[in-house]
This record gives C-alpha cells, structure tokens and sequence, in this order.
C-alpha cells in the first residue's frame, strides 16, 4: 500500500522507491504531496486521509440517496439497497482492519487502513454512479 511507504519515509526508514501513486482524489494527492517528511508528518498523512474518507462517505450518502429517490415507488428495491449497502460497509471495515495487521507501527497500520477504506469507498461510489 502506498501509505506504508509514505509513513515510512516521513520516520526516515528506508522505503521502496515506488513512484507516487495518484489516487484520483486530487485533494488527498495534494494535503499528501505537502506532508512534512518528518515524524510530525505521520500525523498529517492521517489528517489528509480522514478528510478524505470524509467527503467520500458525504459523496456515497448523496448518491445513495439520488438512487433511493429514482426508487421511490419500490420499497422492496430500498430495503434491498440498505441492507446491501450496510452489508458492503461492514465488509469494507473488516477488510481494510485486516489490511492493516500487516503493519507493526500503529501510525503506519492507522493510515493504511484509512487508505484502503478510501480506495474501496471511491470504487465503490463509481460502482453506485452506475447503477441508476
């Protein structure tokens, strides 16, 4: 994951020399790309993918929503869609916790497992963009 690389170089532990990945998120690239690259850094990639996971949870409600109101006359669909969606949210946090066990530091397994949240979120608002 990028952020393991990314934590490790803001506490000067040799990290692979990967280029930086893009993550579609141009604010996240960019509160990313002025990350101090000190310990304090670590901090502020964590800031950087808390915001991020917060305009993509307010994107996904929204659309949810717009796919709700298309469905207004069918119940059956709405009930279906909310469990689906509870469902993908549950398995979406397990997934990235157990993405995040790789990690020994606690700042490293932090941001990994918000990066990974971020990028199957994204993925997934797609995913529902398509759909009605």
């Amino acid at each position: 994951m990028r952020s393991l690389a990314l934590v490790a170089s803001l506490l000067a532990v040799p990290a692979f020399s990967a280029p930086p990945v893009k993550s579609g998120d141009a604010l996240l690239d960019r509160c990313l790309a002025h990350s101090p690259k000190t310990a304090i850094g670590v901090s502020h990639v964590l800031d950087c993918y808390r915001a991020a996971q917060a305009r993509v949870d307010n994107a996904l409600a929204a659309e949810r929503r717009v796919i709700v109101a298309k469905l207004r006359a069918d119940r059956a669909s709405q009930t279906t869609l909310a469990a689906g969606e509870a469902a993908w949210t549950s398995y979406r946090d397990k997934w990235c916790a157990f993405e995040a066990t790789a990690e020994r530091d606690p700042g490293s397994r932090e941001a990994t497992g918000l990066e990974c949240r971020v990028e199957l979120s994204q993925a997934h608002l797609t995913r529902l963009k398509g759909a009605y």
